[in-house]
């Protein structure tokens, strides 16, 4: 990080242009990494950040998102030969473990409240798999953002910058943090009134998670069965899981070296919406909303489109 033997950390960082172009000539896969270290201690720390400077911090900021986007570009490149899943095999797969998610809620609606009543470590799970399955279709897919998702009851108690809230007097999410939040900002999603974001999809996803929190009370709306939130706050290891439990692995044209269907992520819903678009022939205008819902650039979502071409679609 260009700091020299007993010096002080804070003159280590104020000179963010030669530690930058240190971390870059040093070759680091990752420098974005290394550049994000003064950033996290500047936000656990005022004192720190006021002594670092803002015009510094700035430059770590630019340099954090320069190394984000080589990443994305390398991530973006490693598809070029992939085939994706077919989106509606997504769809689909919904709307068969949405019947089941309605039949699971009328079956207690009126149960809900009485001593009698306690929900099976199996029905958690499976509401568990149903929200990670229903998230990023009615929300356009994203990263894994939704695995830190605390559940607080009115919007000031979202007091904390570092963490992601699901509010449950307006059914709003806020998310803190996320991989572009440097482009996109604090993210506001209201899944509630005829504004909700994302439309019809918003309101049943906030539908959805009401449901699921008079089923089974808990502090985060995707977690374990004790409620608490997956380790670092992600979920993308569960979610595999949950598309392997619904069928859709079995489905995935992707193959691991010995013939074998791959694991499905959220690249793959990422990968897969985008190919719909373009099979859909969406305006360029869909394509821009869809990308500011993704949280990738429009200039990113026009890289997904050249990568998965022509070549792609056949085989989809």
């Amino acid at each position: 990080m260009n700091c020299k033997k007993n010096q002080d950390i804070i003159s280590c960082f104020r000179n963010a242009r030669n530690v930058v172009q240190t971390v870059k000539k040093k070759g680091y896969a990752n420098y974005k990494d290394y550049v994000k270290m003064p950033i996290v201690l500047a936000n656990a720390s005022k004192k720190f950040a006021a002594l670092l400077g803002e015009f510094s911090l700035k430059k770590y900021r630019i340099a954090q998102q320069e190394g984000l986007d080589e990443s994305q570009k390398k991530q973006d490149k490693s598809v070029e030969e992939d085939v994706v899943i077919n989106y509606d095999k997504f769809i689909s797969a919904y709307n068969k473990q949405k019947a089941k998610f309605d039949e699971l809620f009328n079956k207690y609606k009126y149960e809900i409240g009485k001593n009698s009543y306690k929900l099976s470590s199996n029905d958690k799970n499976f509401i568990t798999n149903f929200l990670l399955l229903a998230t990023p279709i009615l929300l356009e897919p994203k990263r894994d953002n939704f695995g830190d998702l605390k559940i607080i009851e009115k919007p000031n108690q979202a007091t904390d910058k570092n963490q992601n809230y699901y509010v449950r007097k307006n059914r709003l999410i806020i998310l803190n943090q996320y991989k572009t939040f440097n482009k996109y900002g604090k993210q506001k999603l209201l899944l509630k009134s005829r504004n909700s974001y994302n439309k019809k999809g918003g309101r049943d996803l906030g539908t959805i998670i009401e449901q699921s929190l008079k089923l089974w009370d808990r502090k985060y709306v995707i977690g374990k069965i004790n409620g608490d939130k997956f380790k670092g706050g992600k979920a993308g290891s569960r979610l595999s899981t949950a598309l392997e439990k619904f069928k859709l692995r079995a489905q995935n044209p992707r193959k691991n070296k010995k013939n074998q269907p791959k694991p499905l992520g959220y690249n793959d819903f990422r990968h897969s919406r985008v190919v719909k678009s373009r099979q859909d022939k969406d305006t360029a205008e869909k394509k821009r909303q869809l990308a500011q819902k993704m949280l990738h650039s429009p200039a990113m979502s026009e890289k997904y489109m050249r990568v998965l071409g022509d070549k792609v679609l056949e085989n989809v």
